[in-house]
């Protein structure tokens, strides 16, 4: 993550990490979904967790591994 956080930065592009588990796990769903309409791009590793993506732009891009 420090590798990209730097490429961002370089490129003058905004980097929003959002993770909704852990300490984030009880972030209400409205709000997960408001982030995630705000979002260009989406970057995840599992897919039970990208699910969220239907509430993204027209034309957005996931990346999974």
């Amino acid at each position: 993550m420090p590798n990209l956080r730097k490429q961002c930065e370089e490129q003058v592009v905004e980097l929003i990490v959002s993770a909704f588990h852990g300490a984030q796990k009880d972030s209400a769903f409205r709000e997960q979904a408001l982030v995630v309409s705000r979002a260009d791009n989406m970057i995840g590793i599992h897919g039970a967790g990208l699910n969220i993506f239907h509430f993204m732009p027209f034309n957005s891009v996931v990346i999974h591994k």
